[in-house]
């Protein structure tokens, strides 16, 4: 199944939130982990700007994100 990018920026960001939650960090935290700014992250989510691939990569390696998360839109809800 083809998800399209406004679906997977609102996995991703449901991701991030449960994420911090989970591991009692900030976002700012998060960021630092994975080498990206908190500036760049906010973008990504709110749909104003694409990733670097790299960061991405990273960023999804930390939340153990895998292409399967992206396929089901109800993931929101988990």
């Amino acid at each position: 199944m083809i998800v399209n990018i406004t679906t997977m920026r609102k996995i991703l960001k449901r991701k991030i939130e449960i994420y911090c939650a989970e591991n009692e960090i900030t976002q700012a935290q998060l960021c630092k982990k994975v080498g990206i700014s908190h500036s760049t992250l906010i973008r990504w989510c709110n749909e104003k700007q694409l990733s670097n691939i790299d960061n991405l990569l990273s960023l999804m390696i930390e939340l153990k994100l895998q292409p399967k998360d992206f396929e089901i839109v109800n993931n929101l809800e988990k």
